[in-house]
């Protein structure tokens, strides 16, 4: 699963770029217990490719984010954390569309 990103991006390369594909993929999902509140921090590394043929065709990623998202116990056991990712991955831009590998 991964996101075409139809946004134009500012690339840190340098370069803009509008049709970028992100995807968790590659990336450790790493899943914490915050101590204070007792809910968890889901967090992940998207990849971003100049596109979702670069990525298929085993280029390298041209840029990263972090994503952090904190969510409850009850959705740990009932949601599907990568879903959770992507849909915070999707707030930061204006026009996502979904691709299903």
């Amino acid at each position: 699963m991964g996101i075409t990103i139809n946004d134009t991006l500012n690339l840190n390369i340098g370069i803009s770029k509008a049709g970028t594909y992100a995807s968790y993929g590659n990336s450790t999902l790493r899943i914490n217990k915050d101590t204070t509140t007792s809910n968890y921090n889901v967090e992940c590394l998207a990849c971003i490719w100049a596109d979702y043929t670069s990525r298929t065709d085993g280029k390298p990623f041209i840029e990263q984010v972090n994503t952090t998202v904190g969510i409850t116990s009850g959705q740990l056991l009932t949601d599907n954390v990568y879903t959770v990712l992507y849909d915070d991955l999707k707030t930061n831009y204006t026009s996502t569309t979904d691709v299903l590998e």
